[in-house]
Formats: C-alpha cells, structure tokens, sequence
C-alpha cells in the first residue's frame, strides 16, 4: 500500500491518485494529487512524502523490449510507481513511470583483467597516433570504452570475465566479423 503525505498531513485516503512530474516552470519535482471531486492539489515533491520510497545508487536503466543500456547516476522510486532518474552530468531528473523501466546493477566486468587490457590498447594507440584524424578516433574509441555500460549476459561481460552463459534455443548467433555462406552452415 502507498501512503501520501502533504505539508505532514496524511492525504492517502483522501486523494483517488495521484502523479510525480518535472515543472520546468518552478524547476523542481512536483506531486499532484487527484481527489473524487474531480479537484487536484499540486506542491513541491519535496514537501510531500510518499511511501514506500525506495534510494538506488550508481545503477544500470533498462526498458522492455529494448537492447539498449544506459548508466544512471542515482535514482529514487516513489510508491513501486514512479522512478526520479538523476543521469550524469545533466542538468535535471527525469520522471519515468515504475512499469516502462527496470534497474539492474552493474557488474565487475570493467574491473576484469581483460577489460584493463583492452583500455590500455586503445589509449596506446591514442597516445601513438601519427596523424590528427587517427588521434581523434583513438580517443573516440577510449571515450566509447570508458562510457560502456557493465551489462551482465552480454558477450563482452562472457569474454572479460571468462563466464559464458547459455544460449537459448530461440536466440540468434552473434557473427561479429561476418562470414560467407560455407561458414555460416558449419557454425550452424
């Protein structure tokens, strides 16, 4: 159960709903609750409380149906319902509703010695760069790696930590360097 208060008071049985959103008009979080009559009250989030509120540190954010990763800085969750993202280096939080995100914690991959190996690589090959141009993708590639999110079940965790997992009857094979046809049928 979810209990909501405002300036202290208990408004949990009084309200029917109520939202968590970012006002770029008073920069700041704001709480609206919603009541049977049809009327609403809206204050700062930081004068209200809603419980239970759940604190996530440096985390990973994923979305269903998505491949895609991205490193946050730190989170808060208000009432399983909704989530305040902080990402690193902006400016201000996002508002995500609790059923279109998932957190997962990061994994020890870039502590690995492989992982270690690969930076060390890429920032020789920034350092002996020869001209502008291979500098400048060099550090590309240092950024790219420095910035990569420490996915578990992927294949660059499987290789830095030397854990393979299985793969699933349903899944497709990964051909990083591509192959020809003769190829394909002997992997397959």
């Amino acid at each position: 159960m979810v209990s909501t208060y405002v300036n202290g008071e208990d408004k949990t049985r009084q309200i029917s709903d109520w939202s968590i959103y970012w006002s770029d008009k008073y920069e700041t979080l704001r709480l609206t609750c919603y009541y049977p009559s049809k009327k609403t009250h809206t204050r700062p989030l930081s004068d209200c409380r809603v419980f239970p509120t759940r604190e996530l540190g440096e985390m990973l954010l994923t979305k269903p149906g998505s491949t895609i990763v991205t490193s946050i800085a730190k989170a808060t969750t208000y009432g399983e319902r909704y989530a305040v993202v902080h990402y690193p280096d902006a400016d201000k939080p996002y508002v995500y509703k609790m059923e279109g995100i998932g957190f997962t914690a990061p994994t020890a991959m870039k502590d690995a010695p492989v992982f270690h190996y690969f930076l060390a690589v890429a920032n020789t090959r920034q350092d002996r760069a020869a001209s502008k141009t291979d500098r400048e993708i060099a550090a590309n590639i240092v950024r790219q790696l420095e910035k990569l999110p420490a996915v578990a079940d992927t294949a660059l965790q499987a290789y830095c930590t030397g854990r393979n997992g299985t793969l699933a009857p349903d899944q497709e094979l990964i051909y990083p360097f591509g192959l020809n046809e003769s190829q394909l049928e002997a992997v397959e």
